[in-house]
């Protein structure tokens, strides 16, 4: 460290080859993004950085030695990026995925060709870190009535802390599903990435997932399916006729979710590797 103006700083190659050696079982752009998020720019400025204070290295240092536990980066920083957003992320919510964004990216499809202009009511399910439902809401110009739920309250915490952030309007629920609404409180679409991984496929994940992703959020019993079952029982009091319903799923999950949904026309949208990932049900009949 050397001092400058009676602070303590260090030569910014000296903070910057540091990082690199620290994290070098990573890719290198993760050490990278770790010093942008530190101080507060973006990738391109770094050649320009000269010093770094003292406080900002020690930062640095904390979040590198929670990234070599283990903990995946997003975590360790405390922030993920999604749809164009910045996004608070702990313990209580699982770090949103690009498979989330192709369902998100679905969604506002079929709001933009199915309603135009026109007012409608959208409910989130599980919304975890409420990532989808401030999506939805910034990209609706204010024409969607936005509700997102989650059964934990430590989730809609920082969910309420994310719509803050984005200055999205969103009305939020504690429920498991749907029992903190009336029956007959209806949405024209639901959209829902529940718990989906099968209870005894947990064990074998990646510990970047099942080290330190809230079990709450991945657990969908034995068959990875109970959710879905659970939603298929209840979705036509709460979604008005002619309306549509949106889920995220794992692999070879789609057909076993179409047949919980008889009643409904259902289309499947793969995700970038190929799996059946996204599911619309329309025109189910009363």
């Amino acid at each position: 460290p050397v001092s400058s103006f009676g602070k303590t700083v260090y030569p910014y190659g000296f903070v910057r080859d540091f990082s690199a050696e620290q994290m070098k079982d990573y890719t290198p752009d993760q050490a990278e993004w770790i010093l942008c998020h530190v101080l507060k720019i973006g990738r391109a400025s770094l050649p320009l950085v000269k010093s770094v204070d003292i406080s900002a290295f020690r930062e640095i240092k904390r979040i590198i030695e929670k990234r070599k536990t283990g903990m995946p980066l997003q975590r360790a920083i405390g922030e993920a990026e999604f749809y164009g957003y910045k996004f608070y992320v702990d313990e209580n919510v699982l770090i949103p995925r690009p498979e989330t964004e192709l369902l998100t990216e679905k969604v506002i499809e079929y709001i933009e060709k199915n309603f135009g202009g026109a007012k409608l009511r959208v409910l989130d399910l599980c919304t975890g870190s409420g990532a989808i439902a401030v999506a939805l809401a910034k990209s609706s110009g204010g024409k969607a009535e936005i509700t997102a739920s989650d059964i934990s309250s430590e989730a809609l915490k920082t969910a309420g802390r994310n719509a803050e952030r984005n200055a999205a309007e969103i009305t939020f629920a504690q429920s498991h599903l749907f029992s903190a609404f009336a029956e007959d409180d209806r949405f024209d679409i639901i959209v829902c990435n529940p718990p989906y991984v099968k209870t005894s496929e947990i064990s074998g994940l990646d510990p970047e997932v099942k080290d330190f992703e809230p079990l709450l959020a991945l657990d969908g019993g034995l068959d990875g399916l109970d959710f879905y079952r659970r939603i298929s029982l209840e979705i036509r009091n709460f979604l008005k006729p002619g309306g549509a319903v949106f889920f995220e799923c794992g692999k070879d999950q789609s057909r076993g979710i179409e047949a919980l949904f008889k009643d409904f026309e259902c289309a499947f949208a793969e995700d970038y590797i190929g799996i059946e990932r996204i599911i619309c049900l329309t025109d189910w009949k009363i």
